[in-house]
């Protein structure tokens, strides 16, 4: 399988997605070290020299969640994003009625963001809790 990735760059007038993919066999992150880094720093320079304001480049993964690292202390009001690779403050979408990462959209119902900010145990605590009323 190839992998996926996604570069989004935003300044205050514009946003871009960019799409890339590996070489068939080649793991993601192999494809993060050799192209995306590569990539990343070709375009903050295209962007940077056009723009008078800043550049804001994230990578995002679009294939595979990855886990926060073990020394990563996660701010106060933030989600780990696992497609991001960032601690991220969700926002509310009423479209939706759930909490979505504002750079690649990954809503707080994601199986990958539960399990990796530790919401399945909240929520299964608050299930047993309601349990033991009955």
């Amino acid at each position: 399988m190839k992998p996926k990735w996604a570069i989004s760059i935003r300044t205050h007038e514009v946003t871009k997605m960019f799409m890339l993919r590996g070489k068939e066999g080649q793991s993601n992150l192999d494809f993060y070290k050799e192209v995306i880094k590569l990539k990343v720093q070709e375009l903050r320079d295209k962007f940077t020299g056009n723009r008078a304001g800043p550049v804001t480049i994230d990578v995002i993964s679009r294939q595979v969640a990855f886990k926060p690292p073990k020394d990563k202390k996660i701010p106060r009001n933030h989600y780990w994003c696992p497609y991001c690779i960032k601690p991220r403050i969700f926002v509310h979408r009423e479209k939706t009625g759930n909490d979505h990462c504002p750079i690649c959209g990954v809503s707080d119902q994601d199986f990958y963001v539960k399990k990796f900010n530790g919401i399945f145990r909240r929520e299964f605590e608050e299930y047993a809790m309601r349990g033991a009323r009955k």
